[in-house]
């Protein structure tokens, strides 16, 4: 396995609270110059975001007019969406997470027959913790803000052990987007946005309490 000394020493601090360190762009470009084709390719296709929610959000995010979305990418397998073990590792507490949230909002099974996504991993009691605390919270904005805190310590979790491979670098990736995502929440536009994704699902669930 390779071994990525400068890029991962190049590296600038990263914390959840804080402005991105650098834009998504200039990390992969940066990254592209340091890795391997093979190791870049893992990296680029590691997601913070099950496929079919980034199909959802994208046109949100861009101020376009939200299109339909693909239940295809539903089947889609942690390896496919996946590609390192990090971002394997990541891929199934995300969906494990997802699925949670459903279940703790509503006991409708078409509802959460709707929006539970395929996923082989069980829900332990720390997903259940993290839901139980989010889904107390005194808003939707306050919710979020708890799953991005357990979603950035599950990537320092993940962490432990990588010291200058690829999974160490698909870790930072990962963090990057979340921290980018906050910083996106926490403007002016992050906010429209945050609202317009909001006001989506409680339309989608009102059309489904009608099946």
């Amino acid at each position: 396995m390779a071994q990525y000394y400068y890029a991962v020493a190049a590296l600038p601090g990263i914390s959840l609270d804080s402005e991105p360190p650098w834009s998504l762009e200039g990390f992969l470009e940066f990254a592209e110059a340091q890795l391997t084709s093979s190791d870049f390719e893992l990296l680029s296709r590691a997601r913070l975001e099950p496929e079919d929610v980034r199909q959802e959000l994208d046109p949100l995010r861009s101020g376009e007019e939200q299109q339909a979305v693909s239940t295809e990418s539903d089947a889609q397998s942690v390896e496919t969406v996946a590609g390192s073990g990090a971002a394997a590792h990541w891929a199934t507490f995300e969906m494990a997470l997802r699925n949670a949230l459903v279940r703790a909002r509503t006991d409708d099974p078409n509802r959460q027959n709707a929006y539970t996504r395929k996923s082989d991993s069980p829900e332990d009691s720390q997903i259940h913790e993290i839901v139980r605390e989010a889904h107390a919270a005194a808003n939707p904005y306050e919710a979020e803000r708890i799953l991005d805190k357990a979603r950035y310590s599950f990537l320092e979790e993940l962490e432990v052990g990588h010291f200058f491979d690829i999974d160490r670098l698909v870790v930072y990736y990962l963090k990057l987007q979340l921290v980018t995502r906050r910083a996106q929440q926490t403007s002016e536009n992050g906010r429209r946005v945050f609202e317009q994704r909001y006001d989506s699902v409680l339309e989608q669930m009102g059309a489904i309490q009608n099946l």
